[in-house]
């Protein structure tokens, strides 16, 4: 008696495999389970990734099936050292926290390479008593962690031309990005250093050229 050949290979329709053309194989799902058993036996349908050992571990990076996501406009503007902006590349991003190699970056002079070990934090001016701060002694403190999103007041400053710019969605409104941040509430540090009622306003100078 010949046996009766029969194509298991079906075609998904959003997500679900067609109905109508399972039944029409006359089988039910231990045979469609069995039959598929015996291909993977064979080793017909393997690709030669799953035949062999993968690279060892890296220290870091994205799989190569992920180079082409990277930031874009990742460049200096014309006449400047160091003064540009590197875009996230929403287009590729699932949810709403942008991984940190992809974040966005605003500099108008390079960045800072800043030590650890020396950086202090300084609180002073209008204040009981001014206070310096290793990131040793801020360690001490207890954390927090809030997901917060940072949004350059340039981003989507494209729009405004007189006509459409034809840029992909991350050159237009690539200037934002959402993480989860730790650290220490600033109203802990202040009120440490207590506030003068005469002190009204906060100006933050950072270490870095802009």
């Amino acid at each position: 008696m010949k046996k009766k050949k029969f194509n298991f290979t079906f075609s998904a329709n959003n997500g679900l495999v067609d109905r109508r053309c399972f039944l029409k194989s006359g089988f039910g799902v231990g045979a469609g389970m069995l039959v598929a058993g015996t291909h993977a036996s064979e080793g017909k349908y393997r690709d030669d990734w799953m035949k062999k050992p993968g690279s060892g571990m890296g220290e870091s990076g994205p799989s190569i099936h992920e180079s082409h996501i990277k930031r874009s406009n990742v460049a200096s503007q014309p006449g400047t050292l160091g003064s540009g902006a590197s875009r996230t590349p929403l287009q590729f991003l699932d949810g709403i926290i942008t991984p940190s190699r992809l974040h966005f970056e605003r500099h108008h002079s390079g960045i800072p390479d800043i030590n650890p070990q020396s950086h202090r934090l300084f609180i002073h001016g209008l204040v009981d008593r001014s206070l310096s701060f290793s990131m040793n002694d801020l360690q001490r403190y207890q954390h927090v962690s809030r997901i917060q999103f940072l949004e350059c007041s340039g981003n989507s400053g494209a729009m405004i031309a007189p006509s459409a710019p034809q840029r992909d969605v991350s050159q237009i409104h690539g200037l934002v990005s959402c993480s989860e941040w730790g650290g220490i509430p600033l109203n802990i540090l202040l009120d440490e250093a207590g506030i003068k009622p005469e002190g009204k306003w906060i100006v933050a100078s950072g270490a870095d050229a802009a």
